[in-house]
């Protein structure tokens, strides 16, 4: 289940809207962006929903090339996302599930998407971090990814829940143990900052096409560091809000 903020899409919305939107501007600069390798365009889109084109690309690309790719589709209100390479010094899984037919195992795998902004937009969003990086928030704010990013479509961004924690996939309290588990560090290291959105009214609040809950906030620098509300810790299997003295 999808958080309340952002739009529902059903696969057969998702059908209908590439029947009216088909969107030639955005595989032309993929076609050209990732030239001279051979792009092909995929029949069948994605189960997750969303509205996604897979585009097969023969040839290994860098991460600079996917990067020009991403900033000349940002601006027309496009996103590439990389879904699966066969590099395996960047291999990345498929994280987005793709349907049976026109996939190809001899290709890498990226999808083209329009930019769908969250309606209504969230007020309160929650961010999960190691506890590391938590005076250097609250001294220069939460900034979007630049240098530890492992995707090209990763980088510049900042990536949110709308909950915190309600037992469920969709909060802020799971990712904090996705990230735990990936990248084999304790979860009490982690914290999960509550964060006023309305603090940052020009960013671009979108949904993240990797997870039904993320969400994503780009077109800013850094969220200021005044806008995060509360810092809340792990105890006893409860994500308790710092200071309270519970």
């Amino acid at each position: 289940m999808r958080p309340s903020a952002v739009m529902p899409y059903s696969r057969e919305d998702a059908e209908q809207y590439w029947l009216k939107n088909p969107p030639k501007n955005a595989f032309e600069i993929v076609r050209a962006g990732f030239a001279p390798r051979y792009v092909h365009q995929l029949p069948g889109i994605t189960t997750t929903g969303f509205n996604i084109r897979l585009i097969a690309v023969f040839g290994n690309a860098t991460e600079d090339v996917e990067r020009r790719v991403i900033d000349a589709l940002s601006p027309l209100g496009w996103q590439l996302i990389i879904v699966s390479l066969l590099d395996k010094s960047r291999y990345r899984p498929a994280r987005v599930i793709v349907t049976g037919h026109g996939f190809s195992t001899g290709a890498n795998l990226y999808g083209v998407a329009p930019i769908e902004s969250c309606i209504p937009r969230p007020e309160i969003v929650y961010h999960a971090t190691e506890n590391w990086r938590i005076p250097l928030i609250r001294k220069q704010g939460l900034k979007c990814n630049r240098d530890e990013v492992r995707y090209a479509d990763t980088r510049d961004k900042i990536y949110v829940c709308p909950i915190l924690d309600d037992g469920s996939t969709t909060c802020a309290a799971y990712w904090a143990k996705l990230l735990s588990e990936s990248d084999q560090v304790p979860i009490e290291a982690f914290s999960i900052l509550e964060v006023d959105l309305r603090t940052s009214p020009s960013a671009r609040v979108y949904q993240d096409l990797h997870s039904q809950s993320g969400i994503v906030i780009d077109g800013i620098d850094s969220i200021p560091s005044d806008a995060i509300l509360r810092e809340y810790v792990l105890r006893n299997g409860q994500w308790i809000a710092k200071g309270s003295g519970n």
